[in-house]
């Protein structure tokens, strides 16, 4: 049963949404890690702050007076910053976390309010009761601190809650992640082998079988016969594309694919190649022949047309959405062949260069006669040095 490339792309694109979703929650998830960070220092630092303000003692009064009031403010400004870093804590407020927590400052807040009050007492300049003012003071302490400790493991109690969510959302993600490069690996690798089945027109393709409901729709439209390469009489023995017999079939039958682009002709020739065929074995010279052929092949799409219409001569038919498309791409081929290395049997680079007769076919013309007229344009690239593309303005006088 065949299958759409829309549907496939449009569940491909869902699943990429859907693991973007996760990844920014898991982002999101460990960014609000600093936040909680923060929380553990700051209370460490109140921690800090109380002990250092009960162990001062008695011994030098005015110092620990002044002291008790630098920190003291030092204390409740540490505090009251939890509310800041509170404040970055996006997911916890999403999963209601923040709300305890504020509640906890606000009775933190009371607390050291309470211990500071002690302090006050205990290291004030009279002397009356000094043991009572003392337990007083550690009950405080006490009292502070264990409340300190309460947030510090709510804390961690809540990073756990985060832990889990993102263990979670980390399973899916990679979990859907596998699903997806399984999965759409193997459908995209048959939306491909369908493409380069239309692609490769021309070529024998006719015995796969097309697996989407698109390329199936194209192919139908495309009125693909049987392919010229499946006849012999169509084809050049030497390098295994069409003859001009089969130039003629193949064109017939693609001619209508794409009315609205220029049809181009381009006949080229292998510049001194008779030259080379005295110097070289024939055997040889096939074989370079073979790779012209080849170079010029990997660029024919699928409604062009290539062959070997002579025995240093190949046509070109092109249709492109412009003259200047169709004219680069011949281009393309002639420099293509100019940088391809062919060697002689000493093992020495033999220079093969292409020229070409460039025009666009008209209407009103056959493909013979456009042929005849590309040959003719042909020669006179050939007598303005060769290894170019000559076109019909270079030639006007034919015409």
């Amino acid at each position: 049963m065949k299958f759409s490339i829309q549907s496939v792309f449009k569940n491909l694109l869902f699943l990429l949404t859907m693991i973007s979703i996760l990844l920014f929650m898991i982002s999101l998830i460990e960014l609000n890690r600093y936040s909680s960070f923060r929380k553990i220092e700051n209370i460490q630092e109140q921690k800090v702050l109380v002990n250092k303000l009960y162990d001062l003692g008695r011994a030098d009064l005015d110092y620990s007076i002044i002291q008790v009031r630098g920190m003291s403010a030092d204390l409740k400004t540490t505090a009251l910053s939890l509310n800041t870093i509170s404040s970055y804590d996006v997911l916890g407020t999403l999963f209601g976390f923040s709300s305890e927590f504020n509640n906890d400052i606000k009775i933190l807040l009371d607390s050291e309010d309470k211990y500071i009050e002690q302090l006050n007492l205990y290291y004030a300049n009279n002397t009356e009761e000094l043991d009572k003012k003392l337990n007083d003071l550690t009950s405080s302490k006490k009292a502070l601190l264990s409340h300190l400790d309460e947030i510090v493991y709510k804390n961690l109690k809540y990073d756990k809650s985060k832990f889990f969510i993102t263990q979670w959302i980390f399973y899916t993600t990679f979990l859907l992640s596998l699903i997806g490069v399984f999965w759409y690996s193997k459908k995209l690798k048959i939306i491909y082998n369908d493409i380069r089945s239309l692609y490769a027109i021309g070529q024998e393709k006719t015995s796969e079988t097309i697996a989407t409901e698109e390329v199936d729709a194209i192919k139908i439209r495309m009125v693909r016969k049987p392919t010229t390469t499946q006849n012999p009489s169509m084809v050049d023995p030497v390098t295994g594309i069409k003859n001009y017999k089969g130039m003629v079939h193949a064109y017939s039958e693609k001619k209508g694919m794409k009315d609205s682009n220029y049809t181009t002709v381009c006949v080229f020739e292998v510049d001194n190649f008779r030259k080379y065929e005295k110097e070289l074995p024939k055997e040889l010279t096939q074989t370079m022949l073979k790779k012209i052929a080849f170079i010029i092949s990997l660029y024919e799409q699928p409604t062009d047309v290539i062959a070997r219409i002579d025995y240093d001569q190949f046509a070109v038919v092109l249709s492109r959405e412009s003259k200047d498309k169709a004219l680069n791409d011949c281009d393309s081929i002639r420099k293509s062949i100019e940088e391809a290395v062919f060697k002689n049997p000493q093992g020495e680079r033999i220079p093969f260069t292409l020229s070409g007769g460039f025009l666009i076919k008209q209407a009103n013309k056959s493909l013979d006669d456009a042929i005849s007229n590309a040959k003719e344009i042909l020669q006179t690239a050939k007598a303005n040095g060769q290894n170019r593309i000559a076109q019909i303005r270079d030639h006007a006088e034919k015409f």
